[in-house]
């Protein structure tokens, strides 16, 4: 497991804190792998398959959110094949967002 997967930091919401109750929210885009929301449970979804067995030679994603994100970057780490796509109805702009990010990551 990579460290600080699970180091998520922690900061104090003032404005909704009071004398008797603290507020804190986790800054999930400081995650140590994608900075997604989505990197604890792909993680724990894609290690389980594989050793289980379960796990065929690719993994297939549609690019949606952050699951995606984070399957991108996982499979990359774990030496897993991901082959990710690109749903028809989707905005040019976000596929724009998509190619980039599977190329500078070298996932995908």
């Amino acid at each position: 497991m990579p460290s600080g997967l699970w180091l998520t930091p922690l900061a104090r919401l003032k404005s909704l804190s009071t004398s008797e109750v603290e507020a804190w929210s986790k800054l999930k885009f400081s995650n140590a792998l994608s900075h997604s929301i989505k990197d604890r449970p792909v993680w724990y979804m894609v290690v389980k398959a594989i050793e289980e067995g379960k796990l065929g030679k690719i993994l297939y994603e549609a690019l949606s959110g952050n699951v995606a994100v984070a399957l991108a970057v996982i499979s990359k780490i774990l030496g897993v094949r991901a082959r990710l796509y690109i749903p028809k109805p989707t905005p040019k702009i976000t596929k724009a967002f998509w190619l980039r990010f599977l190329v500078v990551c070298r996932c995908g």
